[in-house]
């Protein structure tokens, strides 16, 4: 399974463009650094998940794209956005 370690800063998630293949595992591990901004939660809206995001504590999501596209994320908020490409091979 492939791992991405997001940092979500003030300024939105830092690595916001992932690539996946369809059917294989991808292991995302968020870590806030800090109480400023609207990183307190990460929303993937198309997947029904949604996790808090407590400063400096890795929070862990797997998720296994089951089509080609894209996933989107964001924060609770919508302000801060991310996604995740999936791809056939």
């Amino acid at each position: 399974p492939k791992t991405v370690r997001i940092t979500v800063t003030k300024d939105g998630f830092s690595r916001s463009s992932i690539t996946g293949e369809v059917g294989s595992p991808l292991t995302l591990i968020f870590t806030r650094e800090s109480k400023e901004g609207c990183g307190g939660k990460v929303v993937f809206p198309s997947l029904g998940i949604s996790r808090n995001l407590p400063v400096g504590k890795p929070v862990t999501i797997v998720i296994t794209p089951r089509k080609e596209g894209t996933i989107s994320f964001a924060c609770g908020m919508g302000m801060y956005k991310g996604s995740i490409v999936a791809t056939e091979h």
